[in-house]
């Protein structure tokens, strides 16, 4: 994996972008120079940047090495993915259009009636792979919380007890443990996700991992609700709460508050954009590196160093307005992000969607800090 940067005078010094003494007009007005600065470099990522999809596409989603997103060519959504070349699936997204998917597997839920329906399809050709048919749940879930692991589907049952369940599409389903079994004290069960051997799980706000390996189930010590997503790199995972985004490694440990962290890098632009990295929204995490929406553009965060570098910057002053959200990342470190698309100067509805490789982004010189 690649360093992040260093400081060069290649590109982004202020001996190499300005010159002349005292006086001179950059320095009578140091808004206009930073301006300027923000402007070269914001240009200068976009030279990465590489458009893949049109602004039909919507809510993107990455496995480990294919990407998944939605259109609406109507009322009802269609799914379609990328791992090279682009497939097209044909069958429907069950009820409220949810899906679940790993780079080998596609899974949907359909509930009718006291019924829910899993039904998987193969992720490189949409073939069918299987249909498993549950009770539907009584307690106001519309159908039973799921996640996808390779080719293997984990469903979670409540009620007297709160079961995990392993189906393998073709055979029947296992029982992979009983949560109260293992020491949880389950209250309202909200969601769960699979990565390797490794569960986790939102139970009345609070995230739990489970080693599938072990059985043995952990609480994160997380303090405020989940909100956001969760994602790991097998080291660790990072997940957002109300107060934003935190990093745990596995086994447990004190969570690492990435906003604070983030906010107390030595990254800074100018001192006109000295904030512009600062968290807002949206991370997601790839081989110790975290990549976030900022409050001006897309930044990466390297746990290790602790370093901040920029993704692509919103465009200062351009019609139309670009606000960039919604990144991914695949296992192979290829960003895929939204550019949202305004001429009125509001954030606008929707964009096209671009792609840039994490190593190039890494490669860029560091802007000087002044």
């Amino acid at each position: 994996m690649r360093g992040v940067i260093s400081l060069s005078c290649a590109i982004l010094t202020s001996g190499c972008l300005f010159s002349g003494g005292p006086g001179s007009g950059d320095d009578a007005d140091p808004v206009a120079r930073d301006s300027a600065q923000y402007d070269r470099l914001t240009s200068q990522l976009e030279i990465h940047r590489t458009p893949f999809l049109g602004e039909e596409a919507d809510e993107l989603q990455a496995a480990t090495q294919r990407i998944f997103w939605l259109e609406y060519p109507v009322f009802d959504p269609t799914l379609h993915s990328a791992k090279g070349p682009r497939i097209d699936y044909s069958f429907a997204l069950g009820t409220e259009g949810n899906y679940r998917a790993s780079d080998t597997l596609v899974v949907t839920a359909t509930r009718t009636g006291d019924t829910v329906a899993y039904r998987a399809y193969a992720a490189d050709t949409g073939t069918s792979r299987g249909e498993l048919a549950l009770p539907a749940p009584a307690d106001g879930q519309v159908w039973w919380a799921y996640a996808v692991a390779s080719d293997t589907v984990y469903l979670v049952t409540t009620g007297s007890s709160t079961t995990v369940l392993r189906w393998v599409p073709g055979a029947e389903p296992q029982t992979e443990v009983v949560l109260e079994d293992v020491g949880v004290d389950v209250g309202e069960f909200q969601d769960v996700g699979v990565f390797g051997r490794h569960m986790l799980f939102i139970e009345s706000g609070r995230l739990w991992e489970l080693s599938l390996a072990t059985h043995v189930a952990t609480w994160t010590g997380n303090t405020q609700q989940i909100t956001g997503g969760i994602s790991t790199d097998g080291i660790g995972v990072l997940y957002t709460a109300a107060d934003g985004p935190y990093y745990l490694t596995f086994g447990g440990g004190t969570p690492r508050d990435l906003r604070a962290e983030i906010a107390a890098s030595d990254y800074r632009l100018n001192a006109t954009y000295a904030t512009i990295h600062t968290y807002a929204s949206q991370a997601v995490l790839s081989h110790q590196h975290v990549v976030y929406k900022g409050q001006s553009g897309v930044f990466v965060f390297d746990l290790k160093s602790q370093r901040v570098a920029p993704v692509l910057l919103e465009p200062r002053a351009s019609t139309p307005r670009i606000v960039y959200i919604d990144p991914q990342i695949l296992d192979d470190g290829t960003i895929y992000l939204t550019g949202l698309e305004s001429d009125s100067g509001a954030v606008g509805a929707e964009g096209p969607v671009y792609s840039l490789q994490l190593a190039d982004v890494l490669a860029e010189p560091a802007p000087s800090l002044r």
